[in-house]
């Protein structure tokens, strides 16, 4: 098994989605049952399943695939608009997580997430936990193998080009994509100044004689890459491939050290 932190929880009073049930994983494809996620709540929180619905994928596919023909994204989410057959919504139950306690829930269990009613605000982590065989999709979808992706993170200290979802991972929030114009409050408020993260140039709108103000996103500076465990490597790139990938030249087998194969460019 490996894990991928997905990405942190920080969610405002008031914010986050009323309804939106999903599944974090390509839009109606085969059951994953090697594959587990997790949430972790650092102070009272809450989680919104469907519960046994990793039992419904074949009628989750029969029922509803027919009403989404249309869209991208590599996640499924329950649209209120369209039919429920199954009558999802209704099935939907709130479990509460107590502070310092992590939920796991399979893959294709369908899920949601709900607004932060609380007057504090909501931290915690998503994630996931799978086995180290590759995902064809996922290297379909960003064109680098995903084991080398996860070395060329370790290795350079930057974003994963994926969930593990296998949506995209963006520099800044994906609206900004949508409504471009309002990533000029996005960047206004960052010290560009002193900046060593980002790059502040402008992006040419298609098909428009336009210009957007957009972000550019460097290696961090002067990052160090971790030392690992031989527990650590196989987390990493899979139990079968620590051999290719690093070479131990100390009998703990501690050293960090990527090799062999040279086949992620961007990692060196």
């Amino acid at each position: 098994m490996k894990v991928s932190l997905d990405r942190p929880i920080c969610k405002f009073v008031g914010k986050g989605d009323d309804e939106f049930l999903h599944l974090d994983k390509c839009r109606f494809s085969e059951p994953i049952l090697d594959m587990i996620l997790g949430k972790y709540s650092v102070g009272h929180g809450s989680f919104v399943c469907l519960p046994e619905s990793h039992k419904w994928n074949a009628a989750i596919k029969q029922l509803y695939e027919p009403h989404y023909t249309g869209g991208g994204g590599q996640k499924w989410g329950l649209d209120p608009a369209k039919p429920d057959p199954l009558n999802l919504y209704e099935k939907a139950r709130k479990v509460i997580i107590p502070a310092g306690a992590m939920l796991f829930w399979l893959q294709d269990t369908v899920h949601g997430v709900v607004k932060n009613k609380t007057d504090h605000i909501a931290w915690g982590l998503y994630v996931g936990y799978s086995t180290d065989v590759e995902r064809a999709k996922y290297t379909k979808v960003h064109k680098v193998e995903e084991v080398l992706d996860r070395v060329r993170v370790f290795k350079k200290g930057v974003s994963p080009k994926g969930f593990p979802s296998i949506d995209t991972v963006h520099t800044y929030p994906l609206r900004f994509k949508n409504f471009h114009r309002n990533i000029g409050n996005f960047v206004e408020k960052m010290d560009q100044a002193s900046s060593k993260q980002y790059g502040f140039a402008k992006r040419k709108l298609d098909n428009r004689d336009e210009f957007v103000p957009h972000l550019v996103e460097y290696d961090p500076v002067d990052y160090e890459p971790p030392r690992l465990s031989k527990r650590g490597k196989e987390l990493l790139v899979g139990k079968k491939r620590v051999y290719e990938f690093f070479r131990s030249d100390d009998a703990d087998g501690d050293d960090t050290q990527v090799g062999g194969g040279g086949r992620c460019d961007e990692c060196d």
